[in-house]
Parts: structure tokens; C-alpha cells; sequence
């Protein structure tokens, strides 16, 4: 007889469920902290390949000063328009929550 710690999983056993999906999930701090920096990373990240991408368009075409402010300029609305679509998103998955109501 083989010992059930040398037989391995089952294969028939279903996978465990995500313990995001049960209800009264909380997410713990160091992840409400993960998902901040990332909205706010991503922010930033953006304006910086605005500026990058306006740098080389200066350095190819010769106009020095405009593509970079045009650059930086772009990232900041595409960075700005992420923010607030994620942060509308983490506000939604917030409100999902148990225990958390809305602002009167």
C-alpha cells in the first residue's frame, strides 16, 4: 500500500477558490498600498514617456524646446485621465465591499 503523502493531489480535486471572491473579503493594507502606488506610478510614468518621446522628436527635428514641453504636456492628460479611471475603479471595488457605504 502506497502512503497518501507519496500519492500526490488528486487530480480530480477542484482547485481552491480564490479567496478574493468570498464574501467579507478585505484586502489588507499592503495591498489598498500596492494599488495606490500603481495608480500613482503609472501617473507619473506617463509624463516621463511623454518628455522621452518629445526629447527624441526635438533631437530628430531640430525644434528643441517644443517638443518636449508638447511631450510633457500630453503625458500629463494621458496620465491624468488613467488616474482618474482608476482611481473610479478602486473607488467602485471599495464601495463592493462589505461594511463600507457611500458619502452622504
Amino acid at each position: 500500500m502506497i502512503p497518501s503523502v507519496l500519492k500526490g493531489k488528486d487530480p480530480m480535486t477542484p482547485p481552491p477558490k480564490d479567496s478574493r471572491n468570498h464574501p467579507g473579503y478585505a484586502p489588507t493594507s499592503m495591498q489598498l498600498l500596492g494599488k495606490v502606488w500603481s495608480i500613482s506610478l503609472s501617473f507619473v510614468l506617463a509624463a516621463v514617456a511623454g518628455a522621452l518621446l518629445g526629447w527624441l522628436v526635438d533631437r530628430y527635428t531640430n525644434i528643441r524646446p517644443v517638443g518636449v514641453v508638447v511631450g510633457v504636456a500630453v503625458g500629463l492628460i494621458a496620465g491624468g485621465i488613467r488616474f482618474v479611471r482608476d482611481a473610479k475603479c478602486a473607488d467602485a471595488e471599495a464601495l463592493e465591499r462589505p461594511g463600507r457605504t457611500p458619502p452622504k
